[in-house]
C-alpha cells in the first residue's frame, strides 16, 4: 500500500470514534489565523518587489546614459521627481 491509500473497510461501515467538534472550530481558528499571516506576507512581497522595480528601472535609465555627467544628471532629476512626490503625499496625509 502506498503512503496516501487508506486501509481498505467494511462496506458500509462508519467510523467508531465520535470527533471533538471543539477541535474543528478551533482549526477553523487556526485557519484563519494562517490566512491573515499569508495576507500579510503576500502584501510585504508585494511592496518588496514594487520597490524594486521602481529601483531597476532607475538603474536601467541612469545605465542607458551616454556618459557619468548625463547620468549625474538624470540622477538628479530623478530624485528631483521623488522628493516631489513625497511633498506631495506628506501635504495630502497633512489634511
Amino acid at each position: 500500500m502506498t503512503e496516501n491509500q487508506q486501509p481498505p473497510q467494511r462496506t458500509g461501515a462508519w467510523p467508531t470514534e465520535p470527533v471533538d467538534l471543539d477541535a474543528v472550530q478551533a482549526t477553523t481558528a487556526e485557519r484563519q489565523a494562517e490566512q491573515e499571516h499569508g495576507e500579510q506576507h503576500a502584501r510585504l512581497y508585494a511592496a518588496i518587489a514594487w520597490n524594486e522595480l521602481v529601483l531597476d528601472n532607475i538603474r536601467i535609465d541612469l545605465a542607458n546614459q551616454p556618459n557619468a555627467k548625463c547620468a549625474r544628471n538624470r540622477a538628479r532629476w530623478w530624485i528631483r521627481g521623488v522628493l516631489a512626490q513625497l511633498d506631495t503625499v506628506l501635504k495630502e496625509g497633512d489634511r
